[in-house]
């Protein structure tokens, strides 16, 4: 392991939090933890602790701070030993209530520290569903959304307003990481959970966390994408002009 992490400047020079203090909890919960960035950048290799074996990995909260003493968590949020967590990070206020009306609260919540403001709803992945995939600005109030195109001015050719089909929700599960509590923003603000993560246990996580509905998130993926197509098209340019760099094909 690398003694000293990359070149990863922080903007306005935030001081990045105890690694270990703010790791540890997670650890002993049984999750893995890795040291990285303000722009969540990690500092280490992490693709082999996730997947098939995800314990697969020997570190510990103790043994990464001493190289990186002072960096954000990043907690890879399917790495559980016994329960695995599936996070919904809804970076607009406005669409919390869409997202709890469909998938109900939830009692372990971070705030992100996001300017505007910004909330981790912490889910339980359902036993025996292999894979929950991590999708980011997929789901959410589809008819609330900007769909609009433009004209740009240089090229004369018609694209995507900014913002185009983003919910500013995102699910996190299966190979991805959120900032966790204790973590700091860009912004300079501290990332606060709802229950501190030391007083959190294994029981608790097993049993009051809610448990993420798979099924309904697969149906509101594919509304999603079925809405995208038909947006997509309506903006097509007119025929002979060339195919359009947002072919229906390449939307995922």
């Amino acid at each position: 392991m690398s003694s000293e992490p990359p070149t990863s400047p922080n903007r306005g020079n935030v001081e990045l939090p105890d690694f270990r203090a703010v790791a540890a909890p997670w650890f002993d919960l049984g999750f893995c933890v890795i040291p990285g960035s303000i722009q969540k950048t990690p500092f280490i290799k992490w693709g082999a602790v996730v997947g098939a074996a995800p314990r697969n990995y020997v570190w510990s909260a103790e043994e990464l701070a001493e190289p990186y003493p002072r960096a954000n968590p990043l907690l890879l949020v399917d790495s559980g030993a016994t329960v695995k967590l599936v996070v919904v990070d809804v970076d607009a206020p406005d669409r919390l209530d869409w997202v709890i009306d469909r998938f109900g609260d939830a009692p372990l919540k971070t705030t992100t520290g996001r300017d505007g403001g910004g909330v981790h709803l912490v889910f339980r992945k359902p036993n025996g569903v292999e894979k929950i995939p991590s999708r980011n600005g997929v789901i959410g109030p589809l008819d609330d959304l900007e769909w609009g195109f433009e004209t740009d001015l240089k090229t004369g050719a018609k694209r995507k307003k900014d913002g185009w089909g983003a919910s500013k929700i995102d699910v996190k599960s299966w190979r991805s990481y959120v900032i966790a509590a204790g973590g700091v923003h860009a912004t300079g603000r501290t990332y606060e959970s709802s229950i501190p993560i030391a007083d959190l246990t294994p029981e608790f996580l097993a049993q009051d966390i809610p448990v993420f509905n798979h099924v309904l998130y697969e149906r509101l993926t594919a509304e999603s994408k079925a809405r995208r197509r038909a947006e997509h098209r309506g903006g097509q340019p007119a025929a002979g002009r060339g195919t359009s760099r947002w072919s229906p094909r390449s939307i995922k």
